[in-house]
């Protein structure tokens, strides 16, 4: 890994220059030299550098070996030993550690390449190895605690909690597209607007990003988002503390169902992180889905409810007058029935004469002139 940044931890200055020359040499960048244990520790914190050469026998205060069990419990930094002694006492001591490497004084050049190459390869594998179980354990409960949920702002309020935590970001927010005029919603969002001396939000108007994501329909990643076109459409343009933007589509099948946007992370966003991005937003867009699905079938079941509330009514015990045969409705009211009906079921009328009651209303006319009525 050329270009690692290496502290060198050793008391004897001459010694600590031949180490600097042949690293210098191979391509390695030296952040600092620390002639002591305790200043090891202090320039570990300030500096954090990728590697670090420790000489075992540290004259003044702790030695290199007490000394990597601190980096070790607070730093995840490799630790390179470097001594002249190879006795089995020192070496189980060191080897308590775990170090990623033990180099015997006086080293060759090539042997220092290969040690520390091999420290670093075996860092970086731990690493993503960590980072993979702790990802995908937060996943795991993520993805528990969604199904609990009752709205879609707490959904949304959660996913963007994990988001920025996953990726190391300050801010971000989430949103979903609306059924009704599929504009963006976004009930879930951190952009500085409440944080002391801040001049505004740092997010632009979601609208814009919204029509770029429909548009295209893919995420995209800028860790110079002032250099990048695409940076205008989430930021202000006043913000140039923002330094880094990740956006994710939410997709459903082939359906936009919403968006994830996270800003700012302390370091550089990777594919890393656009990975855990996209397993993100396909939980968000199942979440939301299932949502939708639950509230369309809630109104389903409502109006169901209603009709059949209404086919009861007529189906039960209806109070009615046998003289005018008008109808008690349940406040107590006497209605014409066929208004009742109207009110309770999807019938209408027309009105007429049946035969029975024009022979009883017109028994004094003839045939031809009740035909004529």
């Amino acid at each position: 890994m050329e270009d690692a940044r290496i502290l060198i931890v050793e008391d004897d200055v001459i010694t600590a220059r031949d180490i600097e020359d042949s690293l210098k040499k191979l391509g390695y960048r030296i952040c600092a030299v620390a002639t002591s244990g305790e200043k090891a520790l202090e320039k570990v914190e300030a500096l954090k550098p990728d590697l670090i050469l420790m000489d075992i026998q540290l004259k003044n205060g702790i030695d290199g070996i007490e000394t990597s069990e601190q980096i070790k419990s607070s730093f995840n930094v490799p630790v390179v030993f470097l001594t002249a002694f190879s006795d089995n006492a020192t070496l189980s001591r060191a080897k308590c550690t775990e170090p990623f490497g033990y180099i015997l004084k006086p080293f060759e050049e090539r042997l220092l390449h290969s040690t520390i190459e091999m420290a670093l390869h075996k860092h970086s594998l731990e690493h993503e190895l960590k980072r993979t179980g702790t990802i995908n354990a937060a996943l795991a409960e993520l993805s528990k605690a969604l199904l609990s949920l009752a709205s879609l702002e707490e959904i949304s309020l959660l996913v963007l909690s994990y988001a920025r935590h996953l990726t190391e970001s300050t801010y971000g927010f989430v949103g979903y597209l609306a059924s009704r005029d599929a504009q963006l919603r976004i009930p879930a969002i951190e952009d500085g607007s409440r944080e002391e001396g801040m001049s505004g939000p740092v997010f632009e108007e979601a609208a814009m990003l919204q029509k770029w994501v429909i548009g295209h329909g893919t995420p995209f990643l800028s860790n110079e988002p002032k250099a990048d076109p695409r940076g205008a459409l989430v930021l202000d343009p006043c913000r140039e503390e923002i330094r880094n933007v990740l956006s994710m589509p939410a997709v459903v099948g082939e359906e936009l169902v919403g968006q994830l946007v996270v800003a700012h992370s302390k370091r550089d966003y990777s594919q890393w992180d656009l990975e855990v991005m996209e397993k993100l937003s396909m939980l968000y867009a199942l979440a939301v889905q299932r949502k939708k699905d639950d509230e369309e079938r809630e109104s389903l079941i409502l109006r169901l409810q209603n009709a059949l509330v209404n086919v009861k009514t007529l189906s039960g015990l209806l109070p009615i007058c046998s003289s005018c045969k008008k109808i008690r409705d349940d406040k107590g009211y006497w209605q014409q029935i066929e208004l009742y009906l109207q009110q309770h079921s999807e019938a209408d009328f027309s009105h007429s004469l049946c035969p029975s009651c024009i022979e009883k209303l017109y028994a004094d006319l003839d045939g031809e002139s009740v035909r004529e009525a």
